[in-house]
């Protein structure tokens, strides 16, 4: 199974694609990079549906903190499927087992992407969830290297 990739290049100052309609953007050239954005991840899930019995979404974002390197939201469980919540419960254990700080659901619950995802497709076969990475872990390379890592091999095996 090969992943997609679908990255957002422009400043959340301009439009924040984690957000609501409403709340995301101001101009009317925010709204359809806004509008493209939403339609391509749309049509890569059910792209990927198609093809797999299963299919996983991670939004990545980071954050600024010192104190908190890794924050795995899932709005309480509610957007992923119960088979995986063992898998996300072993992922945050192992980030703090290396010596950084995960957390799960808190600062961050999970955002409008994950939440219109497992609302729109409402499928047992979907998961989402949001990843925050805070300073550490995103400028320092090696910290880097090290949670892409661990990352990867937790989702290995993902069904």
């Amino acid at each position: 199974m090969y992943p997609s990739i679908l990255i957002n290049n422009v400043h959340r100052k301009y439009v924040d694609l984690n957000r609501i309609p409403s709340e995301a953007y101001e101009s009317y050239r925010s709204k359809i990079i806004y509008e493209k954005y939403h339609n391509k991840l749309i049509e890569e899930i059910s792209r990927k549906m198609s093809i797999h019995e299963n299919v996983l979404i991670i939004d990545i974002h980071g954050f600024n903190s010192d104190s908190i390197d890794f924050v795995l939201s899932s709005r309480g469980y509610s957007t992923i499927n119960k088979s995986d919540e063992k898998l996300f419960e072993k992922l945050i254990k192992r980030i703090n087992m290396e010596g950084y700080k995960a957390l799960n659901d808190y600062p961050f619950y999970g955002g409008f992407v994950i939440k219109s995802i497992r609302k729109k497709f409402d499928n047992k076969n979907i998961s989402a969830v949001q990843i925050e990475l805070g300073n550490k872990l995103r400028f320092n390379k090696n910290d880097r290297k090290l949670i892409s890592e661990i990352i990867s091999k937790s989702l290995m095996n993902y069904r």
